[in-house]
Parts: structure tokens; sequence; C-alpha cells
């Protein structure tokens, strides 16, 4: 369960996650309507087939995500070319 909180700090409406909980014992969960689906970006994750199955909103938010374009890949909407390369050096 997720308890979303809403902000207006001006003229826009922000919904935050407030909380995370598990489903109380004896609450009735209905039946799962669309099937899940995991997209990832990255040279084990990626794949092309997925992308294009997502809603376009979704695509859009994808291709405009700074995530994409800090690994710089120019990918087109319909069918993104090739597998963004990650940098697996971790500075500690």
């Amino acid at each position: 369960m997720v308890n979303v909180v809403h902000n207006k700090p001006k003229d826009r409406t922000y919904a935050n996650v407030k909380s995370v909980a598990s489903v109380p014992k004896g609450f009735q969960v209905p039946q799962q309507v669309n099937p899940s689906v995991l997209f990832e970006l990255g040279d084990q994750g990626y794949d092309a087939e997925i992308f294009a199955s997502l809603p376009e909103w979704m695509r859009n938010t994808i291709l405009e995500s700074r995530e994409l374009k800090s690994m710089n890949q120019d990918y087109s909407q319909e069918e993104p070319q090739g597998t963004p390369e990650f940098d697996d050096e971790i500075a500690f």
C-alpha cells in the first residue's frame, strides 16, 4: 500500500510518496490487470522490444530523463539504436 501526499508549492501539484507498507491481513487484493514489465537501460537490461511496447508518454519520459542524457545516447522514439554505455567505476 502506498501513501501519497499532494503538495502545492505554487501553481503545480506534486504527488509525493510518503510511505509504503504491505497489504494488511484479510484485505482483498484485486487481480492484476496489466502484465508486469521490467525495462532497464544498460548492457544487460536494455530491450528494444520492451521499450517499443511502452506507452508513448512513458517512452518520452525515458527519452527526456537525466539518466539517459547522461549516458550520451541518441535514441529515437520508434526504434532505439544500440545499448547505452555505463561507467562501472565507482569512486569511494
